[in-house]
């Protein structure tokens, strides 16, 4: 089989945008490629989901898998969801009823810190909460007033960052904070 231009590459990928457009969506079993002569740095571009919105997208600490935000057909807000790097087996690991977002996998590979207002539904105090890969044993991890999101490791696992609105000096203002992590 002979590999498509780069030409005809485009032409596909626009008209499979149309339709995307026109509400039709082809079956979406594999990544699709779809590459820009203008983004001479990406090459091999991939689309791993299709439809809903989809955000956050983090590797795991082996590059196995994927961690990411997403709304779907029948959620009323963001869940974290999984799947493998080459967006196969994707499946839901919260079901919160409220929003979840900015997930990141713990350094051990079998859990997953996210932001989240489960503990005040109705309200805006999104805390930081831990789960394990199959939505068990969740766990609040921070309990300020206001604002915790965007958990992220340090490569050796030792630190961890946060943003936060404590301690801040106006109402609505963010600040970074770093901590050590202990399990």
């Amino acid at each position: 089989m002979m590999p498509l231009s780069r030409t005809l590459r485009r032409r596909l990928a626009a008209v499979v945008g149309l339709l995307a457009l026109l509400g039709a969506r082809p079956e979406a079993t594999a990544p699709t490629a779809v590459e820009r002569e203008d983004e001479p740095r990406l090459r091999n571009v991939r689309q791993l989901t299709f439809g809903g919105e989809n955000a956050e997208a983090y590797w795991s600490v082996d590059g196995r898998e994927l961690i990411l935000q997403a709304t779907r057909e029948g959620l009323a807000c963001d869940q974290i969801f999984r799947m493998n790097a080459d967006g196969s087996d994707k499946r839901q690991i919260t079901d919160l009823g409220v929003a979840a977002f900015a997930p990141f996998f713990h350094p051990s590979g079998d859990k997953i810190i996210f932001s989240s207002n489960y503990g005040d539904p109705k309200g805006r105090e999104f805390d930081l909460w831990m789960v394990g890969l199959d939505g068990s044993n969740l766990e609040q991890i921070t309990f300020a007033e206001g604002f915790d999101g965007f958990p992220m490791w340090s490569p050796d696992g030792s630190t961890f960052v946060f943003c936060s609105n404590r301690h801040n000096s106006k109402p609505g203002e963010t600040n970074v904070f770093v901590t050590e992590w202990a399990d």
